[in-house]
């Protein structure tokens, strides 16, 4: 065994190639078993040993830099302390890519190839990311599995209901309901057959040490193992091993009484879940002439990702068009004229943006775009969600300003027009893709910035205008109205004009909220009492009924309706 510790401010991804390794803390330990990565944040020690006999190869990795750490906590804190990290040709490839970059990296003076080293990190926690979102089990798939689903993940979640209900985010009393009416069998008394079936497995098929199977199998200590598997099975662990295959797989399948699925499952009554219709913001990306109803609220990202929405249009504004009650979500948006000019107005300064400037600007804000005599105005604009893009933003504004002029036939700008429709499709879910493609963006804007062909401009601070973020924040249209210097009355009459379709705005606040719980309900495993915490209601009680009458199903119905759905 050796022991290892990572240097302060470097992360470190250990990732074993074969065989299984035992990986040690103070006061705890995991095993490594083969294609499963585990990264550490700077200044974690462990220690490393095979964990069975045999060759055992582990691959280590380390990343300097704030992100990688911050990437690293977020993986470790929502998918388990390890997680699947590629199957074995992706994975190989990956490490011969960081072999080469590190051996020519290592022969420049200085070290060199930041943008290339950038990507390739960047690339890595992404892709041991998809693959742990992949497997990442939701409680339908969760159901639908078979024996071999049912002990893998309990293994994985210390065989404990509690703490597979917080996983799955709905109570231990509905999960218990959940699996009886599957399995036709108590979950205490399916978890137990879980565990035997998790300990039979490690013993038929690795070497591992008694010590390594009990702790994987939650047991305090190996006496306590030991005294368990004699009382179950007749006779000690050393002496079921000893045994011939054969006679191994005879004594498990007469002494563990295997769980099994009911043969005549009651057919659960539909559930509705509609297609939302909440009337929602005219986007940049909707017709001029015309309102728009989007199917559902933005996703907010609180990950690591690079959340893009964007489009690429040509028509004017009618009318001004008010950015203060557009947003529903904090965003900062890029915009670039390609042909024709319009006047950005904010703060009582008019900024008029023609071909090949970009103006940035954070969301909500109160300020209004207007069109100059109604002419056409080809424009490309990108939202940027979530904190790590808005973080990334910042930095580059606080070289350049908010307004540039930039070359139109510049790398950012192809970019842009390449994947604006892309992004604008997935804006609705979470999307690896999108996210490697705004990391692609954000690198060619950095190289822009950096080339010296980028011209700040004059313009105002435009964070000293910007509000606060509707659904999430506020309470009432009254409050809303005084944040954006209305009356109540003035706002009622603005959303109406804005949504043709909106009712009194109060309902439309609260089909706002309830269609944003209902994105939680997909895209998140928290709790509905959070839910209905975020969504402002003061009993969860009130927002369950709430949430039944907009949706025709309880919070819990409808988030299981929809992980089976996907």
């Amino acid at each position: 065994m050796r022991g290892c510790r990572c240097r302060a401010g470097f992360t470190r991804s250990l990732v074993t190639l074969c065989g299984i390794a035992r990986v040690e803390w103070p006061g705890r330990q995991f095993l490594l078993e083969t294609g499963v990565a585990l990264h550490l944040a700077g200044g974690e020690t462990a220690r490393l040993a095979a964990a069975e006999q045999g060759r055992c190869v582990v691959a280590e990795v380390l990343f300097e830099g704030g992100r990688p750490a911050e990437y690293a906590t977020y993986l470790n804190s929502n998918y388990g302390t390890g997680f699947p990290a590629a199957n074995q040709k992706e994975l190989a490839a990956c490490l011969r890519t960081f072999a080469r970059r590190a051996k020519r990296d290592g022969a420049r003076e200085g070290g060199g190839g930041k943008e290339g080293a950038a990507r390739l990190a960047f690339r890595w926690f992404l892709m041991t990311h998809r693959n742990a979102r992949k497997r990442r089990d939701n409680l339908g798939g969760f159901l639908k599995g078979g024996r071999e689903e049912l002990a893998r993940v309990a293994s994985e979640h210390g065989f404990s209901l509690a703490v597979l209900a917080q996983h799955f985010g709905c109570s231990p009393s509905h999960l218990a309901s959940q699996l009886q009416h599957v399995w036709q069998q108590p979950a205490a008394a399916l978890l137990r057959e879980a565990r035997w079936d998790c300990a039979l497995r490690l013993m038929e098929t690795t070497g591992l040490h008694l010590r390594d199977i009990a702790e994987k199998c939650s047991y305090a200590s190996v006496p306590a193992f030991h005294a368990a598997f004699k009382k179950r099975f007749g006779l000690s662990p050393g002496a079921f091993r000893a045994q011939p295959a054969p006679a191994r797989t005879a004594v498990s399948a007469m002494k563990c009484k295997r769980p099994q699925r009911s043969g005549q499952q009651a057919t659960p009554a539909p559930v509705r879940v509609p297609v939302a219709t909440t009337p929602a913001p005219v986007t940049e990306s909707a017709s001029a002439t015309s309102m728009t109803r989007i199917t559902s609220p933005a996703v907010v990202p609180e990950a690591p990702y690079y959340h893009f929405d964007g489009g690429e249009v040509d028509y004017p504004f009618k009318k001004p068009f008010r950015l203060a009650i557009q947003t529903i979500s904090n965003a900062m948006q890029w915009g670039l004229t390609l042909e024709g000019s319009g006047v950005f107005e904010v703060g009582g300064h008019h900024i008029t943006v023609g071909p090949g400037m970009a103006i940035m600007f954070p969301q909500p804000i109160n300020a209004t775009w207007v069109s100059l005599d109604e002419k056409p105005w080809h424009r490309v604009w990108i939202k940027m969600r979530g904190a790590w893009a808005i973080q990334t933003m910042e930095r580059f504004i606080e070289q350049h300003g908010w307004l540039v002029s930039i070359p139109l036939r510049s790398k950012p700008v192809a970019l842009a027009r390449k994947w604006v429709s892309f992004w604008h499709q997935e804006s609705g879910r979470l999307s690896f893709d999108g996210c490697e493609a705004a990391f692609e963006w954000f690198l060619s804007w950095r190289d822009l910035v950096e080339s010296g062909r980028v011209t700040p401009l004059a313009a105002p601070n435009m964070r000293q205008f910007s509000s606060r973020q509707f659904f999430r924040q506020i309470k009432s249209i009254t409050s809303y109205a005084r944040e954006v210097g209305y009356s109540r009355s003035h706002l009622s009459r603005k959303l109406k004009y804005q949504w043709t379709e909106t009712p009194q705005p109060g309902t439309f606040l609260r089909r706002q909220k309830l269609a944003e719980a209902a994105l939680d309900l997909r895209t998140t495993s928290l709790s509905v009492e959070e839910i209905a915490r975020r969504a402002h209601y003061a009993h969860t009680s009130t927002f369950i009924h709430a949430f039944s009458r907009e949706h025709g199903a309880s919070p819990l119905q409808y988030r299981l309706h929809a992980q089976r759905q996907q």
